[in-house]
């Protein structure tokens, strides 16, 4: 009787020891992960960081399903909570901010037509007023304004250009207007305003190419010598229009093997490297000016000799030796030239050939 019992009682401390077992488990492992948690930051900075990604990653994995089909009335909710989320982690910008610009960027870009277009009318207005100061959020504003308030999208683009003036995506849009309201005095503003500005470029909360930003006023000269090494000279005076003398002066007299010019400038930018000129201890020793070898990193190459930007992120434009060499040289000089591209066709800007 005794026995019998025993054995009725023995399922429940069984069960009642594997869950303590389990339990200690979990503690310890729980234990494990603060103490890892507490010692390495990096590791607890991270998971934070890989905590921050997620509600970015959930909404565009959702904004899939409608986008890619144009129902842009199912994916805004989703850009709503995005932003409803971000506003209550800790306005006006955050880490979780990167992740709705992009999801934004994904829907918006793929809308072609004005009913399109309206039904993001209250979202981006309600990302422009949390977030003035964010140059994509004024510019998709404008872009969807253009067909109904066009007095509304000059005023939200008057704005863009101040946050980013080197920018093409702004005069894009206010060339177009004032095309479309035959409006001289707007179209030559904005045309002189296009041709002139050097200042600033897209403007990511993280960006990290070669010279932190982006715009129309620098770059820098990679000398490598023929062991490998290099020096970098940078010059931060570009000028739109006409060719100009662009100085490199090196810490030393060196053997050049190769040139590479690292250039800070926007998409949509012609330009022409005429003349290369080395001196050495203050004589001139060579000019190169014919059959200069030019490739770049992402740019595309005109027939007649000029180089055309594309990329967000600056050009590289690679300056190959002839085959007797450079030779030495402690000062560059290289005569560029430097042209906004035109927006529309034929010339409402009055843009001229610049050969």
């Amino acid at each position: 009787m005794i026995a019998g019992k025993i054995v009725q009682q023995n399922p429940l401390i069984l069960i009642a020891s594997t869950l303590l077992r389990r339990l200690l488990v979990l503690t310890g492992v729980i234990a494990i992960a603060m103490i890892i948690l507490l010692s390495i930051p990096k590791v607890r900075h991270g998971i934070f960081l890989f905590g921050l990604e997620i509600p970015g990653i959930v909404t565009h994995f959702v904004l899939q399903q409608y986008v890619d089909v144009r129902r842009f009335d199912k994916a805004l909710p989703w850009l709503e909570r995005e932003l409803d989320l971000i506003n209550w982690f800790a306005p006006p910008r955050n880490k979780l901010l990167p992740g709705l610009i992009d999801n934004t960027a994904y829907a918006f870009e793929r809308a072609r037509f004005p009913e399109e277009f309206n039904l993001f009318l209250p979202f981006l207005r309600r990302l422009v007023k949390s977030h003035p100061d964010l140059y994509p959020a004024r510019l998709w504003l404008a872009r969807t304004l253009a067909e109904t308030d066009p007095a509304s999208a000059f005023e939200h683009l008057e704005v863009a250009t101040k946050l980013s003036s080197a920018d093409s995506m702004s005069y894009r849009i206010a060339i177009a207007l004032a095309l479309k309201e035959k409006s001289g005095l707007k179209l030559k503003n904005w045309c002189d305003r296009y041709h002139e500005s050097q200042l600033g470029g897209l403007d990511p909360m993280d960006y990290n190419n070669f010279f932190n930003s982006i715009g129309l006023r620098e770059m820098a000269l990679e000398v490598i010598n023929p062991s490998g090494g290099s020096q970098i000279i940078e010059n931060r005076g570009i000028q739109l229009g006409g060719s100009h003398a662009y100085e490199f002066i090196l810490t030393k007299g060196v053997e050049v093997r190769n040139l590479r010019l690292h250039l800070g400038v926007v998409p949509g930018i012609a330009i022409s490297i005429k003349q290369i000129k080395f001196y050495l201890h203050g004589k001139s020793k060579a000019t190169f000016e014919k059959n200069i070898v030019l490739t770049t990193w992402s740019g595309f190459h005109l027939d007649d000799g000029r180089i055309l930007t594309m990329s967000r992120d600056g050009e590289i434009i690679n300056i190959h030796p002839p085959k007797e060499g450079f030779g030495a040289a402690d000062k560059i000089e290289i005569n560029l030239r430097f042209n906004r591209l035109g927006l529309a066709s034929p010339a409402p800007c009055g843009e001229k050939s610049p050969l």
